[in-house]
């Protein structure tokens, strides 16, 4: 999770977003949107969400 969001955030500082515009927060497994043990959840599970 940590390494995904990492990931955008990069991209988007590349992109000409300033750095003090974003705000990183992982939750990793404590807050997943899907608990079900397969892969449809699994890939629900890895996202990154922009909010404004």
């Amino acid at each position: 999770g940590e390494r995904r969001a990492k990931a955008v955030q990069r991209y988007l500082v590349l992109q000409g977003v300033s750095p003090a515009q974003l705000e990183l927060v992982s939750y990793g497994e404590e807050r997943p949107v899907a608990t079900g043990n397969d892969e449809q959840s699994w890939a629900q599970n890895r996202r990154v969400e922009l909010r404004k």
